[in-house]
């Protein structure tokens, strides 16, 4: 198999055989979700190279979600991730609370990925800050009725507390 055509990559990396990962020696197979992305040892020779975002990305996990199954791990595995943070939405708002994360939310800096009835098509969106600078997506991982909740979360929470709101854009 040519590794460098991409229909017999794709069929290459498949057939991969899981590999312990570097940093928490679970087997996995291309890359460990738990390690936030890490791609396995041969993943990382046969992957292509990592691409670098425009723009910086927060990756809020819900904490039900299987960060072995989440397609938020993805940005990792296929971009530098220099600019790609990630937190986690607690069980609850005691101990850990999301109150916090959604207080960090600047709304001059971030954006959230969510369809709402307020968003602005990422198209039609004016992605750049006032200093010029590129403003950071926020994607919420998690089920459809958990991404629901936690935006809802962030709404009102933002809005009860006389706080700015949160811009959105949807796809």
């Amino acid at each position: 198999i040519e590794v460098n055509d991409n229909v017999y990559s794709i069929q290459y990396l498949a057939q991969l055989e899981r590999e312990n990962c570097l940093k928490c020696s679970s087997k996995r197979h291309l890359y460990c979700g738990s390690c936030n992305g890490r791609r396995t040892p041969l993943a990382e020779i046969y992957l292509p190279d990592r691409i670098k975002l425009p723009f910086d990305l927060l990756i809020i996990f819900h904490w039900q979600e299987n960060l072995n199954k989440c397609t938020g791990i993805h940005a990792n595995v296929l971009c530098d991730d220099s600019n790609i943070s990630h937190k986690f939405w607690p069980r609850t708002s005691r101990g850990g609370s999301y109150n916090d994360i959604i207080e960090s939310l600047d709304p001059n800096n971030d954006v959230l990925l969510f369809p709402h009835e307020d968003t602005v098509l990422t198209n039609d969106f004016n992605w750049t800050n006032n200093n010029n600078t590129m403003k950071r997506l926020v994607i919420l991982e998690a089920s459809w009725n958990h991404g629901k909740a936690m935006a809802n979360q962030i709404i009102n929470y933002r809005k009860d507390h006389n706080l700015p709101a949160i811009p959105m854009v949807s796809l």
